[in-house]
């Protein structure tokens, strides 16, 4: 069953987030507004908190997430992120679909479909067809 926002496997990514905020913690340990958010979280979230006290790490690397999308059905994405070197702490995170994928369809046709007046983007939604398939190369 798909999470918040469509993501299909909602746990292991916020496990992998809280992994990632506790590395960017690191990077800045005395900055008040992330002790603040993260002491939030641990009295809010038993998720969190578990996580957060297991003292994982993860930097950026290469992963692959699927999303639930309410036109277009399951898309899986590779997921890579690189830092930028002119604005040290930012990176650029790129999605992609394996070429001649479903996924690959499914982008095509959101892509084409998120061009369309609002008024057929309507229309497409409430059919129960998918459509993604029906999109030439």
């Amino acid at each position: 069953m798909p999470g918040r926002d469509g993501l299909e496997d909602l746990p292991r990514a916020a496990r992998e987030c809280v992994e990632v905020l506790r590395m960017e913690a690191g990077r800045d340990p005395a900055d008040p507004a992330l002790a603040g958010l993260v002491g939030e979280l641990v009295l809010k979230d038993a998720d969190f908190r578990a996580w957060w006290s297991s003292h994982q790490v993860r930097g950026p690397r290469e992963l692959t997430k699927t999303y639930v999308h309410p036109v277009a059905g399951a898309v899986t994405l590779d997921v890579q992120q690189f830092s930028v070197e002119t604005h040290p702490g930012r990176r650029l995170v790129a999605y992609t679909a394996e070429p001649g994928s479903g996924s690959e369809s499914a982008l095509r046709f959101l892509l084409q479909w998120a061009a369309e007046p609002a008024p057929r983007r309507a229309r497409a939604r409430r059919t129960d067809q998918p459509a993604c398939g029906q999109l030439p190369r």
